[in-house]
């Protein structure tokens, strides 16, 4: 039996009030979710906290090396990065039996790049990062997924025996999510 118009465009109304309900849920959510260091000191700064908390937690030496980042970056920029950032540390902390850690972050002319390395103990990467699920490495995909959510991209090489190398490259121009993030 074919749809008629009026059913469609019921439908259609009905599934419209379930996305501006689960879009007011993820601003909520978003914002819950905001580090206070972040808002007060900045990125620069909550990247060298969540590095001095792993280094308090680990035998590990982390550093932070942060240049070109004077000009203002987008609030949705400053989480995805920080957010990244914390679960790559999450993941060496778990697994990577690292000594040294280091998150460098980079502003340039139209994106800003973003490195995690460790000279831990490196797996064998998945091919695809759809193959990253059913290898039980869900954070690594929800790190692709955060960059993903702002046009950006992110990369991991790895070799078992030397060490990891995450690299996060974003725009510097996030306007699409903008009001979907901050509200």
């Amino acid at each position: 039996p074919r749809l008629k118009l009026s059913d469609m465009k019921e439908n259609l109304e009905g599934l419209r009030g379930q996305a501006v309900e689960a879009l007011e849920s993820l601003r909520a959510t978003a914002q819950g979710l905001r580090p206070r260091i972040i808002d007060d000191l900045g990125l620069a700064a909550a990247l060298d906290w969540i590095a001095e908390e792993l280094e308090k937690d680990q035998k590990m030496q982390a550093q932070v090396e942060a240049t070109g980042i004077d000009r203002e970056l987008s609030p949705e920029t400053q989480i995805v990065l920080f957010r990244i950032a914390q679960e790559a540390l999450n993941n060496i902390r778990k697994h990577a039996k690292a000594t040294v850690v280091t998150i460098k972050v980079k502003g340039e002319t139209d994106h800003i790049t973003m490195t995690v390395t460790d000279n831990g103990l490196g797996f064998k990467v998945p091919e695809r990062f759809e193959d990253m699920v059913s290898a039980g490495r869900l954070g690594l995909m929800g790190m692709y997924e955060r960059s993903r959510l702002l046009n950006g991209s992110l990369q991991i090489k790895s070799t078992p025996g030397k060490g990891t190398e995450l690299l996060v490259r974003l725009p510097w121009q996030v306007s699409d999510t903008k009001d979907l993030l901050t509200g």
